[in-house]
């Protein structure tokens, strides 16, 4: 018996090794060759082809495609847009039959029909500024990637990078569409300067245009990330790039309600896991960069009802030793109090953020786990535990009071001198910690609340036994008491958050079940439904989503009725005297600026040195 065997075809030699006439050695997986990686440069390789072309007008064989998916970049063969062939499409789809059996939650298109852009260099440019003003930028891979540099390398052109950054940099410039103010992404008319172009962004200003001629370009961007990252099956491969291309992905695909599974989600915490021995970011940073997107990452679970990713396992892996209970919290800060009486009592936050989010997040998981979960819906409400889990939701209110009932956040305005950064001022960077730890207790607190509530109007006892009615009856009226009580909190929450942070999943979601709350319940609070108003039009500068529109509709129907409230909405001069500017809105100065480069939902950096 005879076998052939046929010899494997050597990769095309890279660009710089041609020009020189040198023998290349090609690299598997993307990497660049060796002599490219002794001389510095960028090893890409641009498919020449040769040949007789197929009758079908290809002349691009499969191991050439393999090759532009695996190697370097394939430089002048490829389109401004990058968007993958149309065989790269099947491969991908493919790959995820048989080796991941992820399922997309975004429908699937021709890259030809997309109206996507060409994503020039100065384009590119752009979008990586607007992601930096993300949240998304503060995790802690992008401290440590020092991504603009690779970037920059290639000359803004993300075609010329190896496949991994070469797919975390279309993901970056999916993530920027969702604010940009460039043309090419709103599209024609008229567009706003930057994000701080007071003739556009002013509290009340309905921009539900700009999220309308938004909406084509934003989709198609994260559809064309979507394909070149299941091309080259980054859900497969752990890595750092791969992470944080995962969560890049998972965080717009979290931007739509439909429901999704959350593969990308559960791709990046499952890299986290294999990787998290060699993560290179800094030991000071590590815990409390962690500990506020392990917490956000909940937080969505338990939004969209789908199973909690982020496990307690993980949280003591990368966050550290179990957090101390409330009431040794409260212990520390009123010790704190005792031994500072003549700093704002605020300042004990810094003491205790760290355990106080973890303990959050382990009530955002016991919430799902015993009550609003579909495990938990298969059984009889657990009612001892429903009533301990609404007294820790009294201990967290009552905390969130002591720290910061007497806070007058619209004073913090420190002077900066010349050539300094906001955020190189210590007291600028204190209060604006405290701030952030402030805007993230009270949203915390109301969103576990409403969506108490909301499991308890929509139970379903599974026995259907009178009694057991008539106890769930009594529970959900004490949980509406407390979310009357709640008011003043969502109020302060609202008055504390930047307005212009509404591209955030958990912020946006938690304006709208309140708003529809208010709507529909609550008629006597005109001013809480005017703030939520600001907050929904806001909201539609990412997208317009027409739900959400509609219910931006009822909210000024039931306005109608107090129109003294109401602010004048036009030119930001008129409403200067009622609602203020953004700036004077957040009561810091250049805060917008400042508020881009923070997130409540991270722990800010300067925590740890403050904890004196």
């Amino acid at each position: 018996m005879h076998f052939t065997f046929e010899k494997k075809k050597k990769p095309p030699a890279c660009d710089a090794c041609k020009a020189r006439r040198v023998l290349c050695h090609p690299q598997p997986n993307g990497m660049p060759c060796p002599r490219c990686v002794e001389k510095g440069e960028i090893c890409k390789t641009t498919y020449v082809p040769r040949g007789r072309p197929r009758k079908n007008g290809s002349a691009c064989t499969s191991s050439d495609h393999d090759s532009a998916i695996t190697g370097s970049g394939n430089g002048s063969s490829m389109s401004a847009s990058a968007s993958p062939p149309e065989d790269v499409v099947a491969y991908r789809s493919a790959a995820f039959d048989t080796n991941a059996g992820l399922i997309l939650s975004s429908p699937l298109h021709p890259s030809s029909l997309l109206p996507s852009p060409d994503l020039s260099p100065e384009l590119v440019k752009h979008l990586w500024e607007f992601f930096t003003h993300s949240m998304t930028y503060r995790h802690p891979f992008f401290h440590s990637l020092n991504f603009a540099s690779t970037l920059g390398s290639a000359s803004w052109r993300p075609e010329l990078l190896p496949i991994e950054p070469r797919v975390l940099a279309y993901c970056i410039c999916a993530a920027g569409a969702v604010s940009s103010v460039h043309p090419s992404i709103l599209g024609p008319g008229i567009c706003p300067t930057s994000l701080l172009d007071e003739s556009v962004f002013y509290p009340g200003a309905d921009l539900r245009a700009y999220g309308r001629r938004r909406a084509p370009i934003r989709k198609a961007l994260f559809e064309k990330a979507v394909d070149w990252a299941c091309a080259a099956k980054i859900h497969l491969h752990a890595s750092e790039l791969n992470a944080a291309s995962c969560f890049v992905l998972a965080c717009l695909d979290d931007l739509d309600e439909k429901p999704t599974t959350r593969p990308w989600a559960t791709s990046y915490m499952s890299h986290i896991r294999c990787i998290s021995m060699s993560l290179t970011v800094p030991p000071p940073i590590e815990p409390s960069r962690w500990g506020g997107f392990l917490m956000r990452e909940t937080f969505i679970a338990c939004l969209k009802r789908t199973p909690i990713i982020a496990s307690y396992e993980d949280q003591i892996l990368l966050c550290g030793k179990p957090p101390p209970s409330l009431d040794a919290l409260m212990d520390t800060i009123s010790l704190y109090h005792n031994s500072h009486p003549h700093q704002p009592k605020s300042y004990a936050i810094l003491k205790v953020a760290l355990p106080m989010f973890s303990n959050i997040t382990a009530f955002a998981r016991e919430l799902q786990n015993k009550i609003t979960g579909e495990v938990a819906h298969r059984t009889p409400l657990d009612e001892p535990f429903f009533i301990t889990f609404l007294e820790s939701l009294r201990e967290l209110r009552a905390m969130t009071s002591v720290l910061f009932n007497d806070a007058d956040f619209s004073s913090h305005d420190h002077s900066v001198a010349p050539g300094e950064s906001a955020l190189q001022n210590a007291q600028f960077q204190r209060d604006w910690a405290v701030r952030s730890c402030a805007c993230a207790m009270h949203l915390a607190y109301v969103h576990l609340i409403m969506e108490l509530y909301i499991e308890l109007v929509g139970f379903r006892s599974v026995n259907q036994e009178e009694w057991t009615q008539r106890r769930v009856d009594v529970l959900r009226d004490q949980v509406r008491d407390l979310i009357v009580k709640a008011l003043p909190d969502v109020e302060k929450m609202l008055k504390i958050y930047p307005w212009m942070a509404g591209g955030d999943y958990i912020f946006k979601s938690c304006v709208k079940r309140w708003a529809a709350f208010c709507v529909r319940e609550m008629e006597g609070y005109p001013e809480l439904l005017r703030q939520l108003r600001i907050q929904l039009r806001a909201i539609t500068y990412v997208d317009d989503d027409p739900e959400n529109c509609a219910l931006l509709d009822q909210v000024e129907a039931g306005l109608q009725s107090a129109p003294q409230l109401t602010e004048i909405v036009g030119h930001p001069e008129t409403t200067a005297a009622a609602a203020g500017t953004v700036f004077s809105e957040l009561g810091i100065s250049a805060s917008l600026n400042s508020f881009l480069e923070m997130d409540i939902f991270q722990i800010p950096l300067h925590i740890s040195a403050m904890q004196d």
